[in-house]
C-alpha cells in the first residue's frame, strides 16, 4: 500500500463542509466579544469624562451655570457632553421658569463610535 496518497475529493469536500458550518458561530461568538470589550472601554472612559465635568460645574458660581454641550479636546475628542440645567424648587425639585436658589445639573456624556452608550449624571447646585 502507499501511504503518501494524498487528500480525496469527498475528503476535501467534507472539510470544506464542516468548517462552513463551523466558522460562522465563531465569528459572531468573536464579534460580540470584541464590542463588548469596546462598549465598556467607552462607558468607563465616559463616566469618568462626566465626572469630571460635574466638578468642573460644581467649582463655578452659581450664575455661571449654564446649559451648554460641546466635544472634549484630544485624546477625547470622539466623546461628546451635554450640560443641562433646570431651574428647580424643593421638596420635589420641580421644574419651573425662574431660578430661585437651586439647579438641576445633568451631565450626558457619548461617544461617536458607539452613541447609543450614554453616561448620565445629575445633581443639585444651591446657591453659596
Amino acid at each position: 500500500m502507499n501511504s503518501d496518497r494524498g487528500v480525496t475529493l469527498l475528503e476535501l469536500i467534507l472539510f470544506i463542509l464542516v468548517v462552513g458550518i463551523a466558522i460562522p458561530p465563531l465569528l459572531v461568538v468573536a464579534s460580540h466579544a470584541v464590542y463588548n470589550t469596546v462598549a465598556n472601554e467607552i462607558i468607563l472612559k465616559s463616566t469618568s469624562l462626566a465626572e469630571e465635568k460635574m466638578e468642573e460645574i460644581k467649582s463655578l458660581n452659581f450664575d455661571e451655570i449654564v446649559t451648554v454641550s460641546g466635544n472634549f479636546d484630544t485624546p477625547f475628542q470622539d466623546y461628546i457632553f451635554s450640560i443641562n440645567v433646570y431651574c428647580v424648587r424643593p421638596p420635589d425639585y420641580e421644574t419651573q421658569a425662574n431660578c430661585g436658589d437651586y439647579k438641576r445639573v445633568e451631565v450626558l456624556v457619548n461617544n461617536s463610535v458607539i452613541p447609543e452608550i450614554e453616561s448620565t449624571l445629575v445633581t443639585i447646585i444651591t446657591k453659596r
